[in-house]
């Protein structure tokens, strides 16, 4: 029965741990033209004018934001000459940062640990009790004082996803008239860019056409339907 109890434990342990799916803070900052008509036709060129479209990083980036932008019914295509949007499209990860942070630690004092003598009470095989002494060891235990201030250092990333659109009409390409913006923030001690870029094209997808106002924030679980299929799985992680 233990045993069958113990496992039943660590099932439910582990099934607890798998639910509990990470989190990803992000910041959202979308704009707008007043009155836009924008299409949803679509080519996606580097917002960087040193990245090539061969270059490796920029085609899974503009997987994961084809694949986002889908959902909202959008299609993309290859070149510029059926597309009524040039998207722009901007992955990048900054420098890590050293940040001081404070928080408050808690402080324990330690009580006890001491020999005392005691009284026991014996029985001899006539069923007679009697008692004797006998030295007993107390150990220690620990016990909450209080709290103090401690500082550490952690090392903070900025990740970026920026799109940008225009209109693809056929004036000269300095000319071409902005439609809408959609700039996505993360920053955290992660410092792996590729492992949010599903949940950051998603937001930016969600935005698109959009205005914020300002910065909003959302947050997105790395298990969500939506993210998993922008990220090329259609299940929960395995």
């Amino acid at each position: 029965m233990m045993k069958t109890s113990s496992h039943l434990f660590l099932a439910l342990a582990a099934l607890f741990l798998c639910s509990c799916a990470t989190v990803t803070t992000l910041r959202v900052d979308a704009i707008s033209a007043p009155q836009a008509q924008s299409g949803r036709i679509y080519c996606v060129v580097p917002a960087n004018p040193d990245t090539s479209p061969k270059d490796l990083r920029f085609i899974e980036a503009a997987r994961f934001v084809e694949n986002a932008l889908s959902e909202r019914g959008y299609t993309r295509v290859e070149g510029s000459a059926g597309a009524d949007v040039i998207l722009a499209l901007d992955a990048a990860i900054g420098k890590p940062e050293n940040i001081t942070r404070t928080s408050p630690q808690p402080v324990y004092a330690e009580e006890g640990g001491y020999y005392r003598v005691a009284r026991v009470r014996v029985t001899d095989k006539n069923g007679r009790a009697s008692y004797v002494r006998t030295t007993v060891w107390s150990p220690p235990y620990s016990r909450l004082i209080g709290t103090v201030d401690s500082s550490y250092t952690e090392t903070i990333y900025e990740k970026r996803l920026a799109l940008t659109a225009f209109a693809n009409t056929d004036a000269s390409a300095e000319d071409l008239p902005q439609l809408w913006s959609v700039v996505v923030l993360a920053r955290d001690s992660g410092g792996d860019l590729r492992a949010v870029l599903p949940a950051m094209a998603v937001a930016a997808a969600r935005y698109a056409e959009s205005d914020t106002g300002g910065q909003v924030e959302l947050r997105l679980k790395a298990d969500e339907p939506e993210v998993l299929r922008v990220s090329g799985r259609t299940g929960p992680a395995q």
